[in-house]
């Protein structure tokens, strides 16, 4: 049941994030509705670094990027598959370093 309404909700976020005019916080948002769901199903979370990088490509401050990974920083510390959250805040500071 939670997993049938976590992608519903999946749905409704992705599609307010590819509308036209979509933000940074759109993306964001979209993405971490992603993680939330790779928490709760064990699912792949780098599915969320192209909705991460998006919205680091719009306006984003350097201390909104660096807020959304800390968050990923302590899902990596407190989940037992943490490394790939790990990995994935490796993989978008690589990124946005050489301007992806």
């Amino acid at each position: 049941k939670e997993k049938a309404l976590l992608g519903r909700l999946v749905t409704q976020v992705k599609d307010k994030a590819t509308r036209a005019g979509a933000g940074y916080w759109d993306h964001a948002r979209l993405a971490d509705t992603i993680v939330t769901q790779a928490v709760i199903t064990r699912c792949n979370v780098m599915t969320a670094k192209e909705e991460y990088l998006k919205g680091f490509r719009l306006r984003s401050t350097a201390r909104q990027r660096e807020s959304a990974m800390d968050h990923l920083l302590d899902l990596s510390r407190l989940l037992p598959d943490g490394q790939a959250y790990a990995s994935l805040v490796e993989e978008l500071r690589r990124e946005a370093a050489s301007g992806a």
